[in-house]
């Protein structure tokens, strides 16, 4: 349920904020398709959502454990990935943004 008052954010930043407020647990989620289309590429929807959150107010740290380490432990997977540590899957990316704002353009 969590996940569904995510995804309404940019609808609804009222009830967003409120769920922040009250430290509701949240995992990333997107409807992006698989396939690579004209006008929606893989990974669109999923970084407006994000930045969704991160317009209602929601702290960086918050949406990169979201997108990461929760997810991996929602799905039972966190054994695999969601951290980085020896012998996980991991694909990242580093930078040397100068504030959280920048590092939300990636």
């Amino acid at each position: 349920m969590a996940l569904a008052l995510a995804r309404a954010a940019p609808a609804h930043p009222g009830s967003f904020k409120i769920m922040l407020y009250d430290h509701v647990r949240l995992i990333f989620g997107s409807d992006t398709t698989g396939v690579d289309g004209f006008g929606n590429p893989p990974g669109l929807n999923g970084r407006l959502e994000l930045q969704n959150w991160a317009d209602a107010g929601a702290p960086f740290v918050l949406i990169l454990r979201a997108a990461t380490l929760d997810n991996a432990v929602a799905f039972g997977l966190s054994h695999e990935v969601g951290s980085i540590e020896v012998g996980k899957r991991a694909d990242f990316a580093a930078t040397q943004a100068e504030s959280t704002r920048e590092c939300l353009c990636l």
